[in-house]
């Protein structure tokens, strides 16, 4: 247990720490919206690795994505996390973001729907693919539109 609580922590500290990044990009350099949105895309898609090694239960590993859902939509909703979201758009896609997260603790997770083995592994390829799929999808699809 106090190993879960520690893992706790760092994962949440993690995902801070990509926001927080992401935020003095989008201040100091010269970094649009869009790809701090990627980076958060991108770089939140890492915390099921951090999670997988160091959080055992599944209840711990829910904490986190349930924690991102409300303040994500929270943000959406009072523009309060600026690298994460679109200037006058209401997209939800942050709030999905940690939601299909718990759908994927809920199944792969020891003492998840699929069953005890080592399943997390599953779930850090599909969080990953969540990540860089949405992450270069609008990278790949400029790129698409100028060829």
């Amino acid at each position: 247990m106090a190993g879960d609580i520690i893992g706790l922590i760092i994962s949440i500290v993690f995902v801070f720490l990509v926001i927080i990044v992401s935020e003095l990009l989008r201040k100091t350099g010269d970094f649009n919206e869009e790809f701090t949105r990627k980076f958060v895309h991108i770089g939140v898609a890492h915390w099921w690795i951090v999670a997988m090694f160091l959080i055992n239960d599944i209840r711990y590993a829910l904490i986190p994505p349930v924690i991102f859902v409300v303040l994500n939509y929270y943000s959406n909703r009072k523009d309060l996390i600026k690298s994460m979201e679109r200037e006058g758009d209401s997209n939800l896609g942050t709030v999905y973001f940690p939601i299909s997260l718990i759908v994927l603790i809920l199944l792969t997770w020891d003492g998840g729907l699929l069953g005890g083995g080592n399943l997390k592994y599953l779930g850090a390829v599909g969080s990953l693919i969540m990540g860089y799929g949405d992450g270069f999808a609008a990278i790949i699809g400029f790129a698409a539109s100028i060829i």
